[in-house]
């Protein structure tokens, strides 16, 4: 869901399930939906509608960049600092903005659930030998392999500062913005065992 959490209406916790509202058809947004590899990360939904902030953080004294293209290296020194998905409430849209926030007594007009997320694939293997000692022992040698095509599963980041993300938050800092966190993606796990049974 692209989502707008904020509680703009009366009842917090329905509010705060809320879509945002767009521009476009749900078809329209459903062609945006993706893997865009940018030199600035990798992104959900086309860049072209994000607005992107960078600071640099060798020197106070060079400007933020605001609105630049994502599919441009930054300069250097400069690094990602905020990717939107909406303007804020009261500001003018940026160029190309197709999602908006609800305003107080307003709810989204997208449905629920009706992208999907990056695909996630994984194929577990195992093999295992028993050789029997004599009647009545036997040893097991076991070799395991956890995602064994080592196949990258991308998932969505949040912000960090702790705002919902779900799938899309158009609050959120880093809207649409692709990471592999947590398990690392969950590379290839090898284990060999051997069990001795009596």
């Amino acid at each position: 869901s692209i989502l707008d959490p904020r509680g703009t209406l009366n009842r917090g916790g329905r509010s705060a399930r809320q879509t945002a509202i767009s521009s476009l058809s749900e078809d329209e947004i459903k062609n945006l939906i993706g893997i865009y590899r940018t030199p600035n990360g990798v992104f959900a939904i086309n860049p072209s509608v994000l607005f992107a902030t960078a600071v640099d953080t060798t020197s106070a004294n060079r400007p933020t960049l605001t609105g630049f293209d994502l599919n441009q290296p930054l300069p250097a020194g400069y690094v990602l600092a905020t990717v939107r998905g909406a303007s804020p409430i009261n500001t003018p849209a940026f160029a190309g903005q197709v999602f908006f926030q609800n305003t107080a007594g307003q709810t989204g007009s997208l449905s629920r659930n009706f992208i999907n997320g990056p695909v996630f694939f994984n194929w577990n293997a195992s093999l295992f030998k028993n050789i029997r000692i004599t009647e009545r022992t036997r040893i097991q040698l076991r070799a395991e392999a956890f995602n064994v095509l080592n196949h990258t599963n991308l998932f969505l980041r949040g912000s960090s500062n702790g705002e919902n993300s779900g799938i899309f938050n158009v609050n959120s800092n880093n809207f649409g913005l692709v990471d592999v966190f947590g398990d690392n993606g969950s590379p290839r796990i090898l284990q060999f065992g051997a069990r001795f049974e009596f």
